[in-house]
């Protein structure tokens, strides 16, 4: 075995995920968000559509709207109202939109087990 193979064999396990382990795509980076899956809108839609979107997924996420909610769970909605507001930042400019999905529609994937599971929890919520 050559020392390239040795050198990939001996780091690789430690830097894929264990069997049946799969990484959101948030925490992998290296699978490029979907900012209309984010906000639930398709990729046609309209400027008020995503507008609605936000406001609707902004307001079920913000913090003073957790009465009750563990820390645990207050932690999972800011994430994902950081997201939902990084989703609408790109999607409401014309000139981001654009860039996105030619972008998205170009993108490698790098990691196949993350893109799989986006695929299969698109198909099986």
């Amino acid at each position: 075995m050559s020392g390239f193979c040795r050198a990939w064999f001996a780091k690789s396990p430690a830097a894929r995920p264990a069997q049946g382990q799969f990484h959101d795509a948030s925490e992998a980076g290296s699978v490029m968000n979907n900012y209309f899956r984010v906000l639930g809108v398709k990729s046609n839609a309209s400027e008020n559509d995503i507008k609605k979107a936000y406001r609707r997924l902004s307001n079920q996420y913000h913090p003073d709207k957790l009465h009750g909610a563990s820390e645990e769970e207050k932690e999972q909605a800011a994430l994902k109202l950081h997201q939902v507001k990084q989703a609408y930042e790109v999607l409401s400019d014309p000139k981001q939109r654009a860039a996105f999905i030619k972008d998205f529609n170009n993108v490698i994937v790098t990691d196949p087990a993350a893109a799989m599971q986006e695929m299969w929890d698109q198909f099986y919520p």
